[in-house]
C-alpha cells in the first residue's frame, strides 16, 4: 500500500494533479499508521487536507480527519487525536454542512467513549443522530443508536441498551445489512447474558458465529461475548479456548478495546482455576492496554480487577482500600458503582466487621433479574444469616439458587448454595452438610474451578473463613 502510494505521487506531482496527490498522501498516510509510524501518519495526512483544503473540497478533508482522529484515539493516541478532531471541526464550522458536522459529533462520541466519558459520548451521539435525521441518512442513524447502545452499556443501564440496539438492528434489518445486524443481535445477547439468560445468551452467540462462517469481517464480539458466558456456566476450558482465540483476532487487527477485554476475561478464568501468578500476569496486561486506551471506565475496571485478586490472596485490608477507591471513582464519573461497592462489604466480611458490611449494603437494589443483583443478594442473605434473620437468608438463598437453575447461571447457582451451607449449617447438622458439600465440591473441583472447590473443602472441614483467610463475620459473631 505505502509503495502503491509513493508511486502515485510521484505520477501526479508533474502534472500537479491535486486530486491524485491528495488522495495519495491519504493512502500513504494509512499505510504508515499500519506499520506504526504515527509520525509519519499524520505528516502525509495534514498534506492530505491541506491539498484538499485547497482544492476546495472541504468535506473529505473534514471526514479525512475525524476518521484518523477516531484511529489515533483508538491506538491510545489520544491527544493528536483530540486535535486532529478539533481542527476538522473549525473546518467543519466554517465550510462544512449537516453531513460534516455529523461525522464530527460521531468522531467525538467515539474518542469520548474510549476514554470512558459515557454521558459526552451520549450528548455526541444524540446531536449526530439529529443531523442524520435531517439527512434521511438511514444508515447512519442506526450506526449511531449502535453507539448508543454500547454507551449505555458502559453504565450500564440495561433499559436503556436494550431500547437502542434494538432500534439499531430493526434499521439494519431494513438496509439489509447483514453484518451490523449481526453486531446488534450479539450485543442484545449481551444484554441477555449481564440479565442472567445465561443458557439463551450462550444458544445466541453460538448462532451468531454459526451464520458468520465465510463473512470476510469474521463474528464480530460473539467468541468474545460466549467466552464470557461460558464462564458463567463454569465451562472455563472452553471459555479459555475461546478467549485466546479471540486475543489473536484483536492482536491481528490491533483492537485494544478487544484486547484488553479479553485479557482482563483470560484473567478472571486463571484466578478462579486457582493459578493467582497467571491471572496477576494478565490483569497486569489488562491494566496496561486500558491504560494506553485511557478513560474512567477502564481505570474502574480494572481497580476491580485488582480488589478480586487481593480477596483471593488473602489482603481482605488492601482489597477494601482500593474497592474504596473504585466506588469514588465509579461516583465522579457517573459509572455504576453497584459492582464496587459490593466488593466493599465483601472486603468487610472477610474482616470481620459484619455491621459495616450491611451498612454498606443498604441503598443497593438486592431483588431483579441480573447476573450483580443476585451476587448482591447472596452478600445480603450471608449477613442476614449472621445477624440472626436466618429465615429470610435461607429463602432468599433457594430463591437465587433456582433463578440461577433457570437460566444456566452456574457461577451464582454455586456461590448460592456455598452461601446456603455457611447458613444453614448450624442447624442441619453434620450429615446434611456433608452431602451438600461434597456435591458441590465434586462438581467444583471436576470442572477445574478451584476457588469454589476451595472453599467447600473449607467448609468441610470447619473452617468458616472465606478466600480473604481472615476471620469470618461468623467467629466474629460467636466471639
Amino acid at each position: 500500500a505505502l509503495a502503491a502510494a509513493e508511486q502515485a505521487i510521484d505520477s501526479a506531482a508533474p502534472l500537479m494533479s491535486l486530486s491524485v496527490i491528495a488522495r495519495a498522501q491519504y493512502l500513504r498516510a494509512r499505510a504508515f499508521f499500519g506499520l506504526g509510524h504515527y509520525e509519519r501518519a499524520l505528516e502525509s495526512l495534514k498534506s492530505s487536507r491541506d491539498e484538499l483544503v485547497g482544492l476546495g473540497d472541504f468535506s473529505l478533508a473534514v471526514r479525512t480527519q475525524a476518521t484518523f482522529s477516531c484511529w489515533l484515539a483508538l491506538h491510545g493516541h489520544q491527544a493528536p487525536a483530540q486535535e486532529m478532531l478539533e481542527q476538522a471541526h473549525e473546518l467543519a464550522k466554517g465550510y462544512g454542512g449537516p453531513g460534516d458536522l455529523a461525522r464530527i459529533e460521531s468522531a467525538a462520541a467515539q474518542i469520548a467513549g474510549l476514554r470512558g466519558e459515557v454521558h459526552a459520548a451520549k450528548a455526541h451521539l444524540l446531536r449526530a443522530v439529529a443531523f442524520y435525521e435531517e439527512l434521511g441518512d438511514e444508515q447512519a442513524v442506526a450506526n449511531a443508536f449502535n453507539s448508543l447502545g454500547a454507551r449505555a452499556l458502559d453504565v450500564p443501564e440495561l433499559e436503556e441498551a436494550q431500547k437502542y440496539f434494538s432500534s439499531a438492528l430493526a434499521k439494519f434489518e431494513s438496509l439489509q445489512d447483514r453484518r451490523r445486524a449481526r453486531g446488534a443481535r450479539s450485543n442484545l445477547a449481551l444484554i441477555a447474558l449481564l440479565r442472567g439468560d445465561v443458557a439463551s445468551a450462550s444458544g445466541q452467540f453460538r448462532t451468531l458465529i454459526e451464520s458468520s462462517k465465510g463473512d470476510p469481517h469474521g463474528s464480530g464480539s460473539a467468541p468474545l461475548n460466549l467466552a464470557k458466558a461460558q464462564f458463567e456456566t463454569g465451562r472455563l476450558g472452553e471459555a479459555m479456548d475461546l478467549v485466546e482465540a479471540a486475543l489473536d483476532t484483536a492482536r491481528k487487527s490491533q483492537s485494544r478495546p478487544v484486547l484488553e477485554d479479553g485479557q482482563q476475561t483470560l484473567a478472571r478464568i486463571h484466578l478462579h482455576r486457582g493459578d493467582l501468578e497467571l491471572a496477576r500476569l494478565w490483569f497486569r496486561k489488562s491494566a496496561e492496554t486500558g491504560d494506553a486506551i485511557g478513560g474512567p471506565r477502564l481505570e474502574l475496571r480494572a481497580l476491580t480487577n485488582r480488589v478480586e485478586l487481593l480477596l483471593a490472596e488473602g489482603d481482605a485490608v488492601g482489597a477494601e482500600s482500593i474497592a474504596r477507591e473504585a466506588t469514588r471513582l465509579a461516583a465522579r464519573h457517573s459509572l455504576g458503582a453497584r459492582g464496587s461497592t459490593r466488593l466493599v462489604a465483601q472486603a468487610l466480611l472477610h474482616r470481620g466487621d459484619v455491621a459495616q458490611a450491611r451498612q454498606t449494603l443498604e441503598g443497593l437494589e438486592t431483588r431483579g433479574d441480573d447476573l450483580e443483583t443476585r451476587r448482591i443478594g447472596i452478600l445480603e442473605a450471608r449477613i442476614r444469616a449472621l445477624t440472626g434473620d436466618h429465615k429470610l437468608a435461607v429463602q432468599s438463598l433457594h430463591e437465587i439458587s433456582r433463578w440461577a437453575k433457570e437460566r444456566g447461571a452456574w457461577t451464582i447457582d454455586t456461590e448460592a448454595n456455598l452461601a446456603l451451607v455457611e447458613a444453614e449449617r448450624p442447624r442441619q447438622g453434620p450429615e446434611w452438610t456433608r452431602g451438600r458439600l461434597t456435591s458441590i465440591e465434586t462438581d467444583s473441583c471436576g470442572r477445574s474451578w478451584a476457588s469454589y472447590c476451595r472453599r467447600a473443602k473449607q467448609l468441610a472441614s470447619g473452617d468458616d473463613r472465606g478466600p480473604g483467610r481472615g476471620v469470618s463475620g461468623l467467629e466474629a459473631v460467636m466471639e
